[in-house]
């Protein structure tokens, strides 16, 4: 977490014009308390002088369980109806049900596959788990954008979310040559 003591905008102000938005952000993470956690861990890469990637390390996640949003120049990623812990939900007698076929009692299923206790795959029935060491839980990742970066584009391959960004200089802040008369 980033905090700032003491930042006094107005000994900028006879040097700088139009950086009002730049300083109210500045302002803005120094009276914030940013608590990210370390979940999910992320990289992000610097490809060449205008092109950027973060990756963000999902395993377990699929594309329907994540949300990219830009707004306002902040990039929010974050998960989507996911619990906010790993920390397993108490067995109630309404979550089971008696399988005669297999003599024993199992979670209650519905006909897509959900419980009470989230999505499951047909490994889960047949399957214990000794450890979990894989997270899956509730996140949420905010990176703030310069104003002439864009998303170009996001990806999620082998567990590894990767969002494209894109510096585009407009032609008026590109550098000209001034002929001299």
């Amino acid at each position: 977490m980033v905090k700032l003591t003491h930042f006094d905008i107005n000994q900028f102000a006879p040097f700088t014009v139009g950086f009002d938005r730049v300083f109210d952000r500045l302002v803005d993470y120094g009276n914030t308390n940013y608590e990210t956690g370390g979940f999910p861990p992320y990289n992000i890469r610097k490809t060449d002088d205008f092109k950027h990637v973060i990756e963000i390390a999902l395993a377990g996640f699929s594309k329907d369980e994540i949300d990219v949003v830009l707004t306002d120049g902040v990039l929010e990623i974050k998960s989507s109806n996911l619990p906010t812990s790993d920390k397993p939900k108490k067995l109630k007698d309404e979550d089971m049900q008696y399988s005669t076929d297999r003599n024993q009692w199992d979670l209650k299923m519905s006909p897509d596959g959900s419980t009470s206790f989230g999505q499951h795959t047909e490994d889960w029935r047949t399957s214990t788990l000794i450890h979990k060491g894989i997270a899956k839980r509730a996140f949420k990742r905010t990176f703030t954008l310069a104003e002439d970066v864009i998303v170009s584009g996001a990806v999620l391959k082998d567990g590894l979310l990767k969002v494209e960004l894109e510096r585009v200089v407009p032609e008026e802040k590109k550098p000209k040559v001034i002929k001299i008369k």
